[in-house]
């Protein structure tokens, strides 16, 4: 990166590489991700000035790059990026690349907010307001990407914050359900939205018990064809929860609950096993 200077030519590639290795690393990469991090993060913060002035699609896809690059740090270093990010304007940055109109820095924004609160919550808390404000507007399914980004954030900051999540509730289930009813061609953000609702479930069953009827069909059509992963493992035991909360609710939808129960996999006997 020295060599090439710090935009100079090749800048992309070097990014690019800086995110798998961070990633493929982990927190072994912590003695270089200081330095990796600050230089990434003045990369966007120079470039945003730049190009806010006069648009520049190169320059958005280096941010695109240094954006990634920052992502990968704060999932590789997950608890320990902390002492990284209290010490930078990240928080500021990141909203300033959101004011440019480019969709793919706008969806690493999001992804970055999302990976934010999954492994530093206690750095976005300060702005929380703000930033579940954008991501709720952002769950628009005309920028499909960005908003398969924002519906995992919000269920991410829901899980994170409790009870401080209560007051904007009602409004991200409204966008969970509208995606629902019209959106149903976009199979990918579907799937997205059924592991959203999912996670939403376990953090307020009972909130959510009073909505089963609306959403418990679709999310049973979409949810067995999701990964198997941690996001998916909490989704199906926050429908167990929510269920277990309101019964009556589930049974008009028992058998397509018990054909999503199905597909859900597992070789060993885990938490999701036991709810059913």
């Amino acid at each position: 990166w020295e060599a090439v200077g710090f935009l100079g030519q090749g800048v992309d590639q070097i990014l690019e590489c800086y995110s798998v290795i961070t990633l493929a690393m982990g927190p072994q990469f912590q003695s270089y991700g200081p330095l990796v991090f600050e230089r990434s993060l003045s990369v966007v913060r120079e470039l945003n000035k730049v190009i806010l002035q006069e648009f520049d699609e190169q320059k958005c896809d280096t941010v695109t790059y240094a954006l990634n690059v920052l992502s990968a740090i704060v999932r590789a270093f997950k608890g320990g990026v902390g002492p990284i990010l209290h010490k930078s304007d990240l928080g500021t940055v990141i909203f300033e690349s959101l004011k440019i109109e480019d969709p793919l820095i706008r969806q690493n924004c999001v992804a970055l907010l999302g990976d934010l609160a999954h492994h530093a919550i206690d750095y976005i808390r300060p702005g929380i307001r703000t930033v579940i404000e954008f991501l709720i507007q952002a769950v628009d399914p005309q920028y499909e990407t960005v908003c398969n980004n924002s519906a995992w954030a919000l269920s991410t900051i829901a899980l994170q914050t409790g009870d401080d999540f209560v007051p904007y509730l009602d409004y991200v289930v409204d966008k969970y359900l509208s995606i629902y009813s019209y959106f149903k061609h976009h199979a990918v953000l579907m799937r997205n939205v059924s592991l959203a609702f999912g996670r939403l479930c376990y953090a307020f069953p009972e909130r959510l018990s009073r909505y089963l009827d609306r959403f418990l069909g679709p999310w049973c059509a979409n949810i067995r064809t999701n990964r198997s992963d941690d996001d998916r493992k909490v989704a199906y035991v926050g429908m167990c929860k929510c269920i277990r909360a309101n019964p009556s609710g589930a049974l008009p939808w028992l058998a397509d609950l018990c054909d999503a129960f199905v597909w859900y996999d597992t070789e060993q006997p885990d938490d999701v096993v036991q709810e059913v």
